[in-house]
């Protein structure tokens, strides 16, 4: 279903979705408004088994806003955060949250402290009694940027933001479990090609622990991810570059010890591994896909190998091994999320190019089936033929599935001959 069209000169990028217990579901994405020229955050929303809301800005009339994301408890409660510039044509940066009681969103407030640094891998995640906490890092233009979190209650109240990260500390990101403890990791500069990995938690009854080291000197480290099941045990994967190819690694953090595991590498080691995407089910198993690219004789001197997956089974407390989501001889896809359901079901989307036309790239989702550990055929799920996605990281796809296999998808994707951009989204039940 079309969420939101474009005339050509309204922009559509960051689609996010998120669904709660009820099959309720809930997308937010940037898009221009023309009139005052200046960007916005619009959303709409499904109840369960309805159509969408009619789209509608849920950010500032003044001022430019952009980045959203979007964490949503069973109940139907969601939290939305985004950027927003202090006029219409730029300036100064502020971060802002705004809440969805269940019936309507309310009205935007200020997270930042000093000067918000932003970066569109940082995260708000919620817990299921509705206190949520989104994570960025900031500058004070002296020091360095540091990565900081800033929590609310269930009432959307929300406390002063604790910078938890050295300076020099970046792309942070966030895990909520069903126990009501949230987990933050996040990356510290070392030198020049290396970083650390650090983490604190924090449970539902007290503040953040002091920042705990995971891993340190990791070579081009990036693409941090982390999830946690409901007792908050969480795992970490990242992409590094410890030799010639990049390599994808993970870590356990265990909820008892509090202690986090050796890092382990997830994918095969025979072709380059990027952009690894992460979820995990109540239960701790976990699902991690990234893309593959080795060196050859193609643009750039790379050759796709496409969608790639390895599976953590908690009760082995170990990951299965690397198997290859897409079929042989598929255009490499890229751009890959992943969420899990109550039973472990799998549900994968990404980009690839169409048949012939590598350039122009199509929506693929494909399911893992828990009962038997077998990635169905993936199926396109873009149906007009004149129509295809763009490959920018602002304009990746979003999956959102709850505890009971409900899922939905959110996209952009556009037409040409008139140039038509779009936000679109289907739902699964």
């Amino acid at each position: 279903m079309l969420l939101s069209s474009g005339d050509g000169l309204r922009f559509a990028g960051y689609p996010r979705v998120a669904i709660d217990a009820a099959g309720n579901a809930m997308g937010v994405w940037q898009e221009t408004v023309t009139v005052p020229l200046r960007g916005a955050v619009w959303a709409s929303r499904s109840a369960a088994g309805g159509s969408w809301s009619a789209a509608a800005t849920i950010d500032n009339a003044v001022g430019g806003a952009a980045q959203p994301q979007i964490a949503m408890a069973p109940g139907g409660v969601a939290v939305a955060w985004f950027v927003r510039s202090t006029s219409n044509f730029g300036a100064g940066q502020l971060m802002l949250a705004n809440w969805f009681t269940g019936t309507a969103w309310g009205t935007p407030s200020r997270l930042d402290v000093i000067d918000a640094v932003i970066d569109v891998d940082q995260q708000v995640a919620i817990t299921p009694d509705g206190a949520a906490a989104v994570v960025f890092h900031q500058s004070d233009n002296l020091a360095g940027r540091r990565a900081t979190v800033a929590s609310s209650n269930a009432l959307g109240s929300w406390a002063a933001p604790v910078v938890l990260g050295a300076v020099g500390s970046y792309r942070p990101q966030v895990a909520a479990a069903a126990d009501g403890s949230t987990v933050m990791v996040w990356a510290v500069t070392d030198s020049v090609s290396t970083s650390s990995l650090f983490a604190s938690r924090k449970r539902s009854t007290d503040g953040w622990s002091a920042p705990v080291l995971v891993v340190s000197g990791v070579r081009e480290l990036g693409a941090l991810r982390v999830s946690a099941d409901a007792s908050g045990h969480t795992v970490a994967v990242w992409q590094d570059r410890p030799a010639v190819r990049s390599t994808i690694r993970a870590s356990r953090l265990d909820a008892a010890s509090g202690m986090w595991s050796a890092p382990v590498a997830i994918n095969d080691g025979s072709r380059h591994a990027h952009e690894p995407a992460l979820a995990t089910d109540g239960a701790g198993n976990t699902i991690a896909v990234w893309h593959e690219a080795s060196n050859g004789a193609q643009t750039n001197g790379i050759v796709g190998h496409g969608i790639v997956a390895n599976r953590y089974i908690a009760a082995a407390a170990a990951w299965s091994g690397a198997v290859r989501v897409q079929p042989v001889g598929a255009s490499a896809g890229v751009l890959a999320k992943v969420a899990l359901d109550g039973a472990g079901n799998g549900f994968a989307v990404w980009l690839q190019g169409s048949p012939g036309q590598a350039q122009q790239q199509e929506l693929w989702p494909a399911q893992f089936n828990a009962a038997t550990t077998q990635w169905a055929a993936p199926v396109k799920l873009m149906t007009d033929p004149a129509a295809s996605a763009a490959r920018g990281s602002d304009q990746a796809p979003d999956i959102a599935v709850n505890s009971h296999g409900d899922a939905v998808v959110i996209w952009y994707q556009r037409t040409d001959a008139p140039f038509t951009p779009g936000i679109w989204t289907r739902v699964y039940r």
